[in-house]
């Protein structure tokens, strides 16, 4: 055995094995101690095939024919040395003696317990099962024994049925070949296993080799389970949900799709910390699973927001008022803390006749349940086309608003204000216009919302205030000191440096502050009330006049009042033109306050003589609206007032 000399220089096990001789005819050192044993005489003298099985037989003779084809390759092989189990991954080839016999050369790579810690090799690699040509179990190496306490006759304990092992060996008998895959539970516990079978044909058998891929399985589920749901609650993810409701859509069922905002969770996690704020999604998540049983699918889509697909329901609307109802209920969490949180939902209905795609059904849902929060919050909207509409236009307005002031497409209007008396012209409020080529006219109520919900008030804001100081001053001359031009001024321009900037603006165009007034509403008031006081308060200090616009609609208005330096009222159109006695009586009660508090006030929204004759009657000193003229552009205001 000289010719192997070389070999025996390697560290690790490799011996020789000869097929026809079934004896192990060389081996080196490392493998003489793999074998127990220290001297390759006893080794190359021990009877292997006395305790060799047909299964093991049937698979060396496998072996023989890939080597004799000119294979390698790596397998887990079980051998008992002195009765010690050992299974081993090795590396087989077919080596040529020199009688021109062929026989097996096996380097061992590693024992098992030196792997047991890489999940790239399987540890039930090498079970060997021997079938005869009806499906009757012929023989079963020990590996497979030592691995299993499972009693198998037949094919079918395998395959699960008799039909499909008639089918295994109909197609082994075809092919020669298989690759198959099953689960088998086995004491308790359930095993999955790659199946490699051959046909031999010479005895007219089949031979499976199994090899045990239960915990590379177990990885890929987990790794499935993880790419579809959401790690904090267990529900689907949005990948996850994704993949229901395009299944539910390619069976042609109807259902709804509901998507769940929750309302104000920012600032629970910003007053008890995202920990706290972490517990209540887990805790929905649960009350949803509770409230939606027969639910199809339940996702947490991204942060605070839920989709859930529900069978169609006969009372839909009364469905998302239960929703609502019970979502907004108090969440006892851990540390014995209470939250309680409220939902905006949004559904729409997937049905056959719409083509729509999920991601389009998703978005409709979206549509529905922003229009719930502008609507007020803490309820549902189902989604309708004329929605949808209105929510492309207010998409498109807030694209096209990031670029209209570098393109131009602002103006400023001016409607007069008219003392009441004497019909003179008391000054004007600048009123923000937006024209866009392909969006026509945008009114303010469309636009001033999604500027400030995007922040993009600030410097349109800035706009307003600069243009309108600039016309103020090519004015000045012409209308006189007493002439007064009001700004509207959004809460979130109101800061604590909005006075220096104002104050720089009136010393650039050297404009009287008493011609300035700056008009808000109440609900700038009832945000950081202290703080507005203050900043108020300065620009008072500047002598800029402080107008309250749209009296009577906000919930603070005597407080307002009394406490900030406000010296206009402005009371809103809907009393002016409400004609009712309610209306009548907050007309006078108005007027009756400002007289005592030493206020002026305006009437907003003078259409007809009627009305302006009864402002008249209850002291209004100025009168604003259509009767007297709609907002125009400054040289047509300077046509009509300065002739």
């Amino acid at each position: 055995m000289d010719r192997f000399k070389n070999l025996g220089q390697l560290q690790t096990p490799i011996w020789i094995y000869d097929f026809d001789r079934q004896q192990i005819l060389w081996a080196n050192p490392a493998a003489l101690t793999l074998w127990e044993t220290q001297d390759l005489q006893e080794l190359t003298q021990r009877d292997l095939k006395s305790g060799m099985s047909q299964a093991v037989k049937a698979t060396l003779d496998t072996y023989r024919e890939k080597f004799m084809a000119g294979e390698a390759f790596r397998t887990w092989w079980n051998i008992s040395p002195n009765q010690k189990h050992k299974r081993i991954l090795c590396d087989l080839s077919g080596i040529e003696l020199e009688n021109g016999r062929l026989a097996m050369l096996v380097h061992a790579i590693s024992e098992e317990n030196q792997l047991r810690g890489d999940l790239a090799f399987s540890k039930g690699s090498n079970l060997s099962l021997l079938f005869d040509r009806d499906g009757y179990i012929v023989s079963e190496n020990d590996a497979f024994k030592h691995f299993s306490r499972l009693s198998v006759n037949h094919l079918s304990t395998l395959t699960g049925s008799q039909q499909r092992a008639e089918k295994w060996l109909i197609e082994a008998r075809h092919s020669g070949e298989l690759r198959k895959e099953i689960n088998l539970t086995i004491e308790k516990q359930l095993y999955s296993f790659r199946v490699s079978a051959h046909w031999i044909e010479h005895s007219d058998q089949l031979l499976l080799e199994l090899t045990d891929i239960s915990k590379q399985k177990e990885q890929i589920l987990t790794a499935q389970f993880e790419a579809n749901h959401d790690y904090l609650t267990g529900l689907y993810n949005r990948h996850g949900l994704l993949q229901q409701a395009s299944s539910w859509t390619k069976t042609k069922n109807a259902f709804h799709l509901v998507f769940i905002d929750l309302d104000g969770f920012k600032m629970i996690n910003e007053t008890y910390g995202h920990t706290l704020g972490d517990q209540l999604l887990i805790a929905l998540s649960k009350r949803l699973q509770y409230l939606l049983p027969e639910a199809f699918a339940i996702a947490r889509f991204g942060g605070d927001e839920f989709v859930v697909l529900l069978p169609i329901q006969e009372s839909l609307e009364q469905k998302l008022s239960h929703i609502n109802q019970k979502l907004s209920q108090q969440y006892k969490l851990k540390s014995s803390v209470s939250v309680s949180v409220n939902a905006s939902l949004g559904c729409t209905t997937f049905s056959t006749q719409d083509d729509l795609s999920v991601e389009t059904t998703i978005q409709y849902a979206n549509y529905a349940m922003h229009r719930a929060k502008e609507q007020g919050k803490n309820r549902y909207q189902i989604f309708t086309h004329e929605l949808a509409r209105a929510m492309v236009r207010k998409s498109l307005i807030r694209q096209h608003l990031s670029s209209a002031i570098a393109n131009n497409q602002f103006s400023l209007h001016y409607q007069p204000i008219i003392c009441g008396k004497s019909g003179t012209l008391h000054g004007a409020e600048a009123l923000l216009r937006w024209y866009d080529k392909e969006l026509g006219h945008i009114s303010p109520a469309e636009f001033i919302q999604i500027a400030e919900d995007s922040g993009q008030i600030v410097a349109l804001g800035d706009w307003v205030v600069k243009n309108a100081l600039r016309q103020l001053s090519l004015w000045k001359n012409s209308f006189g000191d007493d002439f007064v031009v009001s700004i509207n001024v959004s809460r979130i321009q109101l800061h604590s440096g909005f006075s220096s900037y104002i104050k720089r603006l009136l010393e650039q165009y050297q404009v009287n502050p008493k011609q300035v007034a700056i008009e808000l509403t109440e609900s700038c008031m009832v945000y950081n009330m202290d703080d507005v006081k203050q900043w108020l308060g300065e620009l008072s200090n500047l002598g800029v006049k402080i107008y309250l616009d749209d009296f009577g609609t906000g919930y603070s208005s005597l407080s307002v009042l009394q406490q900030l330096p406000i010296d206009m009222v402005k009371l809103d159109k809907s009393f002016v033109q409400s004609n009712d006695e309610s209306g009548l009586a907050i007309i006078q009660a108005t007027s009756v306050i400002c007289d005592k508090l030493d206020l002026q006030v305006v009437a907003e929204g003078i259409e007809d003589e009627k009305q302006k004759h009864l402002m008249i009657q209850y002291n209004y000193a100025f009168l604003q609206g259509f009767l007297f003229s709609r907002p125009i552009n400054a040289e047509e205001f300077a046509k009509l007032y300065l002739q």
